[in-house]
Order: structure tokens, then sequence, then C-alpha cells
């Protein structure tokens, strides 16, 4: 993001009275104070992290809100890898969400 706020204001002109929440999981929040330009986020977006059983929630000013998952331990950072791997996703995400993935050969570049 530049210093000017310029993405900010073509966002919020986009979505006038919108308010915009990122989710992530714990683990993408753990790498969060590595993003660029990370502090800027909270004045785009209100940033919820799901916080699943094993994987610890870091301690951040930028994050709003943690909810609490049920113990089924799946990650975005995990079906991604079974996708580059050429692993199912069947009973890891609905059906046509494999399918999507498929069709559009999402996740098949490690980047």
């Amino acid at each position: 993001m530049r210093e000017d706020g310029a993405e900010r204001r073509r966002l919020r002109a986009r979505e006038p009275g919108v308010e915009i929440t990122l989710l992530l999981g714990a683990d993408a929040a753990a790498e969060l104070g590595a993003w660029r330009s990370a502090a800027e986020l909270p004045g785009l977006a209100r940033i919820v992290v799901f916080a699943r059983p094993g994987t610890p929630v870091p301690d951040s000013p930028l994050i709003t809100r943690t909810i609490r998952v049920p113990a089924l331990d799946i990650s975005a950072t995990e079906i991604r890898r079974r996708v580059r791997e050429g692993r199912s996703l069947r009973y890891w995400v609905p059906d046509a969400v494999a399918e999507y993935v498929t069709e559009h050969r999402l996740y098949l570049d490690p980047a």
C-alpha cells in the first residue's frame, strides 16, 4: 500500500458504508506482522481470526476478534498443500469446492 492511502480511498469509494472483515486462520494470523503494510490493515478492515485447537492465536493489536471453532483440524494451508501434492480433498471440503478447485486449477503454484 502506498503511504498516501490511495488504495484505502478506492476501496471505501467502491464500497461506501460497508464494513469489511478480513477472516484469517490462526496459522495465517501468525504471519500477519510480516505482511507488507500490515499496520495499515485496521484502516481497511476488521481482522477476525479463527482459532483452532492446537494453533495459538498471536497476541497482536491488529486482530479485532478471535472466534473459537470446533476441534475440526483442517487448515487452508493444508488444503493447498494437498492440492499441490495431487492428493484428494474428499472430506476436507464440500464436493462443490473440490470441483471448483480442480476446474480452475487453484493452488497448483507453490507461491
